[in-house]
């Protein structure tokens, strides 16, 4: 079998009507062949003059979106870097603070222990100090009432003498 005669054989006479009404009939019958050139679609126009693309313009437009693809990669893996670093620091600092805290707590309850033992010794200092001032005065109290007894003992005597003297029974002199 011809394999162009299978070829149109599946062509239908709508599809032909329709294909000559679009002004499209593909005569390809293997893949392998290349398309015909299409018609241009507006007539050229003699003024204007078709430029070739420069070099510059033929690399980025070959190369361009696999740039853009890399540059669009670094920035979101920069960007991502960046806000992993940044939480890593919070958190550190977050850590360091807590840990300052920590420290100045414990000293401030060293410190009020501290001035808590100097208060009770100086309590203690100061009430063994009342304790042997009252006991010291207890002594002066005590060495003052014997004096006064020693005094008025010795009035009593000297009351006798006198009252002897004056009864006329001995002369001091």
């Amino acid at each position: 079998m011809n394999p162009i005669r299978a070829s149109t054989r599946g062509i239908t006479r709508r599809n032909v009507a329709l294909a000559q009404r679009t002004g499209h009939l593909s005569r390809r019958t293997y893949a392998a062949e290349p398309p015909p050139p299409h018609p241009p679609s507006s007539p050229p126009n003699p003024n204007t003059t078709l430029k070739e693309r420069s070099r510059v313009g033929a690399y980025y437009g070959t190369f361009g979106s696999p740039f853009l693809k890399c540059f669009l990669g670094a920035l979101f893996t920069y960007q991502l870097t960046y806000y992993a670093w940044y939480k890593l620091e919070t958190i550190e600092e977050t850590h360091d603070q807590a840990t300052q805290i920590h420290d100045l707590q414990r000293e401030l309850r060293e410190a009020v222990e501290k001035q808590r033992q100097v208060a009770h010794e100086k309590w203690g200092q100061a009430t063994g100090a009342i304790e042997r001032e009252t006991s010291e005065l207890g002594e002066a109290v005590d060495a003052v009432v014997e004096e006064v007894r020693e005094g008025a003992d010795e009035v009593g005597r000297a009351t006798g003498t006198v009252g002897r003297v004056a009864r006329g029974g001995w002369w001091p002199w």
